[in-house]
């Protein structure tokens, strides 16, 4: 009888490392994952809501503790709890390439955040974690604290939709202000107030590298904001800030406003959903623009009602900067203050140009400039300079073209005397004065 010889081509071999996979799988009681059998090489595992249990952690951690190759694990969204990071301690304590680690929204508690805190005093090459999600209160803070304090590798930590309320911002505080590394922190959706928002705004005022710090919807109120800003007058590193929906009111904008005369390197600020009124939007985006020491581009101030005032504000901001950009809430016919209460409204729907640039001259348009020109004509001239009718517009408090007119203007200092005649305009006035007085008779 002839025997017969079956030889594999090494596309039929299975990859040891998948066998071995399989050989854990069998031995712990579980399925195996043919989504990680398929990227079992790949140098980026993402793995996010897969409905991983603790089990399915441990199989994947005992083949990745070996891997050289991977750099970047996800596991957002899965069920490994403490005991599942527990596994992922263990891989890291002996893979020295992962760099990134995402463990957002898996339930791990304070007791598998300590687990992952523990491991990064021995593995040296962690530069990115998320731990947000994870149902991290108070108790962890001490620990989570000196991995803060004394991890010098990692550069982006996420903390954000924990549990860390007041007495744990007093723990973190100091840790950040320690900390030279760290590039970007995420303490978003806690509870930290009062006391605990005074002491991280001191940990940011004392830091030297951070670059983006994210607080929103933490509830610091006026006195987290009021330190928000000393941190801001003295901080050199910071480069973008999001502190929307933390209860900050006019005061809180004010300072934060005056906090621009010093700051030369924030970028971007978001304060959308605060109680900062429109008086306050005005004050910051003045402040922006007073302040030759400013170099933010994005103003984020979503949901926050404005009125014309600062449109115009921010008009004047792009003429000197092209690349500044603004979030901002509705528009509003006046104010949303008590002082603003005698202050005429306007209406944001309103179409009509106060001013008309035809063919290089100026065309009045709106009656009410003509009545404030005529403030600014005391010899009776019918002509006023180029600033001071800039000043009627910024008075009438309306939206012009105010590149297109300075042009108009330049032109008009080369051909005439550098002054605007109003003769045509105030002969129109009183002419539509007399058609109301004595209407024709159209029958």
């Amino acid at each position: 009888m002839q025997s017969v010889v079956l030889i594999l081509d090494d596309e039929d071999r299975e990859d040891p490392v998948v066998c071995q996979y399989k050989k854990i799988c069998e031995d712990l009681g579980i399925v195996p994952i043919s989504y990680f059998i398929r990227h079992i090489n790949d140098t980026d595992i993402q793995m996010k809501y897969h409905g991983l249990d603790s089990s399915a952690t441990k199989a994947i951690s005992l083949i990745l503790k070996d891997d050289v190759h991977i750099e970047k694990i996800n596991l957002e969204g899965n069920w490994i709890k403490a005991e599942g990071a527990r596994c992922v301690a263990k891989m890291l304590e002996e893979n020295d390439y992962v760099t990134d680690l995402g463990l957002g929204d898996n339930k791990l508690g304070n007791d598998g955040a300590r687990s992952i805190c523990k491991i990064l005093e021995i593995n040296g090459s962690l530069r990115s974690l998320d731990l947000s999600g994870n149902e991290i209160d108070d108790n962890c803070a001490d620990c989570i604290s000196g991995t803060i304090e004394n991890c010098k590798n990692l550069k982006h930590l996420n903390l954000s939709h924990n549990r860390f309320g007041e007495p744990g911002g007093e723990k973190l505080g100091p840790a950040i202000g320690a900390n030279d590394r760290l590039d970007s922190l995420d303490l978003s959706w806690n509870h930290v107030r009062k006391v605990g928002a005074c002491a991280i705004a001191k940990g940011l005022k004392e830091n030297v590298g951070l670059k983006v710090c994210k607080l929103a919807w933490n509830g610091f109120g006026p006195e987290g904001g009021c330190a928000i800003a000393d941190a801001l007058a003295t901080n050199q590193s910071l480069t973008e800030l999001d502190i929307s929906g933390n209860r900050l009111n006019l005061t809180s904008a004010e300072k934060i406003s005056k906090a621009f005369k010093t700051n030369d390197t924030l970028k971007v600020l978001r304060m959308g959903n605060n109680l900062i009124t429109t008086t306050g939007a005005i004050c910051l985006a003045t402040a922006i623009n007073t302040n030759v020491n400013c170099e933010l581009e994005l103003l984020d101030l979503t949901d926050i009602p404005v009125e014309y005032e600062f449109l115009r504000i921010v008009e004047d901001i792009k003429a000197k900067r092209k690349e500044f950009q603004v979030i901002h809430g509705p528009i509003i016919r006046s104010g949303n203050t008590g002082h603003d209460l005698s202050k005429p409204a306007i209406d944001p729907y309103k179409r009509k140009e106060p001013v008309l640039i035809l063919d290089g001259h100026i065309v009045v348009n709106d009656l009410r400039l003509i009545e404030i020109l005529s403030r600014y004509d005391p010899t009776g001239c019918f002509s006023v300079s180029p600033e001071d009718f800039i000043t009627a517009l910024d008075e009438l408090a309306v939206p012009y073209d105010k590149l297109k007119l300075q042009d108009t203007f330049e032109k008009i200092s080369k051909d005439q005397s550098g002054r605007i005649y109003l003769g045509d305009a105030l002969q129109k006035k009183d002419n539509e004065k007399t058609d109301e007085t004595f209407p024709e008779d159209k029958s």
